[in-house]
């Protein structure tokens, strides 16, 4: 910016701690709608010196002439807090932007009412979603209307019930397979667990009669 332009943010420095923002603005009544920006920042206090720090606030005042009725406001002593005069230091602010508080239009709003995808999707909320039964109620129909009409064709059977209906009988051979070539593997451990342990009892028995013979 131009040194030579005319300044109109100011900052508040030297605020109360605890002072807030609804305060704040309450205090500062008289100048409402002569500033179109703020930011208020509140303070902190700390058992710490260190930590606590006071308040800080920036107003954009449009016309120059509000900012210095704003340093004779302070200086008159009208900034009261709790009863008491505060008296914060007011000057210009080092860096005079201000965000800008425009929206540009969005050529997008409004153009849903007219979208056919919009509506069908506003229908299918509407509709009651019906739950598909499970796979094993469907098994139990698909098997009770075998026993009633005799076997259905192929074709007419859904892939995912004549896969399950598969996998159940199979499952059901298999196991008795499995369990019998289970039983048949764990006996066999046990006979050569015996057959290891009569050994070892011979080999023992034979030490000892020779040590008898010596």
């Amino acid at each position: 910016r131009d040194p030579g332009m005319a300044k109109h943010k100011v900052v508040i420095r030297c605020l109360p701690r605890t002072l807030e923002e609804e305060a704040f603005r309450e205090i500062l009544k008289p100048f409402e709608g002569k500033y179109t920006w703020s930011y208020f920042r509140p303070g902190k206090t700390s058992i710490f010196p260190s930590r606590s720090r006071p308040g800080v606030a920036y107003l954009y005042f449009p016309k120059a002439d509000a900012i210095i009725d704003l340093v004779n406001f302070v200086e008159d002593g009208k900034f009261v807090y709790k009863e008491r005069v505060w008296k914060p230091q007011v000057e210009y602010a080092p860096n005079q932007g201000v965000p800008n508080m425009k929206i540009p239009p969005d050529s997008r709003q409004g153009t849903y009412d007219g979208d056919a995808h919009y509506h069908s999707f506003l229908e299918t909320l509407e509709k009651k979603i019906q739950s598909l039964p499970s796979a094993e109620k469907q098994l139990e129909e698909l098997e009770k209307n075998e026993a009633d009409n005799g076997n259905p064709k192929k074709d007419e059977i859904a892939p995912i019930v004549a896969f399950l209906k598969d996998g159940l009988h199979k499952g059901k051979k298999g196991r008795g397979k499995k369990d019998s070539r289970a039983t048949q593997a764990k006996q066999k451990r046990r006979d050569q667990a015996r057959d290891r342990r009569s050994e070892k009892d011979r080999r023992g028995n034979e030490k000892d009669r020779r040590g008898n013979d010596k």
